[in-house]
């Protein structure tokens, strides 16, 4: 008897179940190799058909007829707005505005709008189809605006408006080097055929005593050709089939060049918008397109004296890396904090910049000199290279260069001005320090440099960080150059007459400082004191716009004294001092100019348009009621509409939905959530939940296209592009290793996005509205240009050879 070895039988099942696995699997891979190819082969053929037949020629025809279309429709839809039927809703919503005894107005005067959206997309439809497929097929040396579709493909034509809004016929032409001539046709077997457009009816809508239908359409377009080869002529008919969806007016955004401004004026030019701070930490990042922050750090009434010097820079905008990191912005950075950059990064603003600090340097005072980073403020075509500081900029950094075209220091709240009393320079303020003065300030800077190529207009003076805080008569202040302010030598005669006595109480050895309040006076006496001592290293690295004979378009003007280096030519950088330029009758108007703007900027994020004694008022009392970012929406009310239908954007649904958002518009999205916000690379396009976040992968050869408001935080990681606004009550947060992040503003994005979600952002900008914008009567719409996602409308359902 033969004994089989234990587990034989095991090692047998398990060859043959690998065998059969392999065939199957090299069957399975056979069977979606030919279905490739069999699919890559029907598409070269229709792709080779419909050049040779010309009905590649004929969708383009169909797309600029659609274009047609739709710029007729809202030019029409535009006139019909002056009306009565809706005239007689917008008098009476403006009548609900103004009128505060109504409770209910907002939902009477969302129920007035969308009866008047209903009405003008009825219009719209009715204007599209006939343009389409309405009237009778007359053919005409110029558009009637009906029957468009048969006579343009049968013409070899399509309607084109020019930029005077004028229609006319512009013709196409087939290449038909391999073919005889083709009858192009909307219709069925024969060139006679009529039953090329079919329709859906859509159901009527009854508004206001009046009906109006549309129709979905079907739309066959057939083409008749010969070939000619060796073996004769070879007769050939094709025919495509296309699904046409007649749009909602409101899907078809459209912009008027020269008109009025936005409806939501505060959403203007602005890419991002952020209630806290912004962190770009080891990323090379790039904007297109303002940027506002509001920031999130040190009030002048919760710090202490002695750690409001560096307390005072945290928060606002903070630049940091590891190794060297390129970040651009094109367009204002506006920040109610501090633009702070630290190590390794490189940075350019083609615009303005607006800010409470400009700080070069590490986050606390005990912290090393950060190092190796760059600062350009610059001027494009004109514009820009300003930057407008209600407070210091302060370098202390190695290897570290600012360059900046203007500079405006604007902030004289350390120095009361009397006339009457003439005590001008007298410090009689009873605001905390750490917001009321503006310098500059050199606290460390091996290799490094300010330059201010053309101005600069510098408003306060440094002071020294005692208990007992002493102001100083320098708007440039160079650590160490104070020792001016101590006891002079004994044997110089010159500082006979001034006083001097104890200061500080913070010391142990008692510092003895100049009793002096009036700081022009103090100015007098640091140019005294450092008139012939001043080096290098006492300049701190600054140039400054001083006027020459050879540069009479520079220009300096300083509160108090300045140090700064001076080079004319090749020669060797010198060391300079000059006293106050101060003079109480002429302080120049652009100080008042700057300061208003500076107020208009910071603290005006809402859009409205401030008088000037309004912004003068907003600047003096330092913001006080100035608009918070938390202020401008109100994701709680958010409709339910959009809610249903995007459950996992709010934390009220986490508990019953992993639903995924609606993906109806997918190339352009409204992205609404009270979560943080996560977008990062990825080799496919999603959005999921992941707890309380919200995460967004976008494929890294995409952009991606979106208005995003949320009352969380943002985060972006990877290799990510990103079309459109961002709005965020919380921190802006940019990482992810040497991969590049941009955010560009597109104006014409964010209407297309707004039109299609009119509601939404009524019920979450609604209070927002700046309604003096609006214009119903229509205006000048002979500049008009449409704008949509094409592939939502048109498809390609079918293609055939019939013979």
């Amino acid at each position: 008897m033969v004994r089989k070895k234990e587990g034989s039988s095991l090692v047998t099942v398990a060859i043959i179940s690998f065998v059969l696995i392999t065939v199957a699997t090299a069957m399975v891979s056979m069977t979606v190799g030919d279905y490739k190819m069999r699919m890559t082969e029907s598409t070269r053929i229709k792709n080779l058909y419909s050049s040779e037949s010309g009905l590649d020629v004929a969708y383009d025809i169909l797309v600029k007829t659609f274009d047609a279309a739709t710029i007729y429709g809202t030019k029409q839809t535009e006139i019909y707005k002056t009306s009565p039927d809706i005239t007689a809703i917008d008098d009476e919503i403006k009548s609900i505005r103004k009128d505060d005894s109504i409770h209910n107005k907002d939902e009477q005067i969302k129920s007035l709008e969308a009866q008047k959206n209903e009405m003008l997309d009825s219009y719209f439809k009715r204007i599209f189809y006939t343009f389409i497929d309405g009237g009778d097929l007359q053919e005409s040396s110029a558009p009637n605006n009906e029957n468009e579709l048969r006579k343009s493909i049968k013409g070899l034509k399509y309607v084109a408006v020019d930029s005077n809004g004028n229609e006319s016929y512009e013709g196409v032409s087939i290449n038909t080097e391999n073919t005889s001539a083709i009858d192009l046709f909307v219709g069925g077997q024969t060139v006679n055929d009529d039953d090329g457009i079919g329709y859906e009816e859509v159901p009527a809508n009854l508004q206001n005593g009046k009906e109006y239908s549309s129709r979905n359409y079907t739309i066959k377009i057939t083409s008749q050709y010969s070939t000619e080869d060796t073996n004769g002529t070879t007769k050939r008919k094709l025919q495509t089939i296309y699904n046409l969806l007649v749009p909602d007016y409101k899907d078809v955004a459209f912009s008027e060049r020269n008109t009025e401004l936005p409806k939501y004026t505060f959403m203007n030019d602005k890419a991002i918008i952020v209630g806290k701070n912004i962190n770009v930490d080891n990323a090379n990042f790039s904007v297109k397109g303002n940027i506002y922050v509001e920031g999130d750090g040190y009030e002048d009434l919760d710090g202490n004296e002695e750690s409001r010097a560096y307390d005072k820079y945290i928060g606002g905008v903070v630049l940091n890396a590891d190794s060297n990191k390129d970040i651009v912005f094109n367009g204002d950075v506006i920040t109610g904090k501090t633009f702070n950059i630290r190590n390794n990064v490189n940075a350019t603003i083609n615009g303005n910049l607006y800010a409470m600090n400009v700080y070069a340097g590490n986050e606390r005072a005990d912290d090393p000199h950060s190092m190796n980073s760059t600062l350009d403020v610059k001027e494009v075509d004109g514009n820009g290279g300003e930057v407008v500081v209600d407070n210091d900029m302060t370098l202390k950094a190695d290897n570290t260069d600012i360059t900046i075209d203007k500079f405006y220091g604007v902030n004289d709240k350390n120095i009361k001005y009397n006339d009457q009393t003439g005590i001008d320079g007298t410090n009689k303020t009873d605001k905390p320090l750490g917001r009321t003065s503006s310098c500059i300030i050199v606290n460390g800077n091996e290799n490094s440099n300010i330059k201010i190529n053309k101005e600069a207009y510098i408003m306060g003076v440094a002071h020294i960080n005692t208990t007992n805080v002493y102001n100083t008569g320098e708007s440039v202040g160079v650590k160490d150059n104070y020792i001016a302010y101590s006891i002079p030598e004994e044997d110089d005669d010159s500082f006979k007459e001034e006083k001097f006595k104890d200061k500080s109480s913070d010391t142990d050895e008692s510092l003895q400082l100049l009793d002096e309040d009036n700081v022009i006076k103090k100015s007098n006496h640091f140019v005294k004191y450092w008139g012939d001592k001043l080096e290098l290293d006492n300049a701190g690295g600054i140039y400054l716009p001083i006027k020459t004979p050879d540069h009479p378009e520079r220009n300096t003007y300083a509160l108090g004294a300045i140090v700064y280096l001076y080079k004319d030519g090749t020669s060797e950088a010198e060391a300079k001092v000059l006293g106050s330029s101060y003079r109480l009758n002429n302080i120049p108007t652009i100080v008042s100019d700057k300061q208003k703007e500076f107020a208009s900027k910071v603290y005006n994020v809402g859009g409205k348009n401030l008088t000037e004694d309004q912004k003068n008022s907003l600047y003096e009392s330092l913001g006080n009621n100035k608009d918070k970012v938390s202020e401008l929406m109100n994701i709680d009310g958010v409709n339910d509409e959009y809610k249903n239908k995007n459950k996992i954007f709010f934390k009220e649904f986490d508990d019953s939905s992993d639903e995924a958002p609606d993906e109806e518009s997918n190339n352009e999205k409204a992205i609404f959530s009270d979560k943080n916000i996560i977008i990062q690379s990825s080799n496919k396009d999603e959005i999921v939940k992941d707890g309380e976040d919200i995460i967004i992968s976008v494929n890294s050869n995409n952009t991606l296209n979106a208005f995003i408001a949320t009352s969380g935080d943002v985060t972006i990681n990877g290799n990510v592009e990103i079309k459109g606004n961002i709005i965020a009550e919380g921190n802006m947060n940019i990482g992810g290793g040497s991969e590049q992040k941009s955010i560009q503003y597109d104006n014409e994005l964010s209407n297309r996005i707004q039109a299609a979600h009119v509601d939404l952002f009524d019920s979450v900008f609604g209070h927002m509205r700046d309604d003096s914008s609006e214009n119903p009567s229509g205006g000048n719409t002979s500049n008009l240009v449409v704008e949509y996602d094409l592939n939502k409308f048109i498809k390609n359902t079918l293609w055939k050879i019939i013979k």
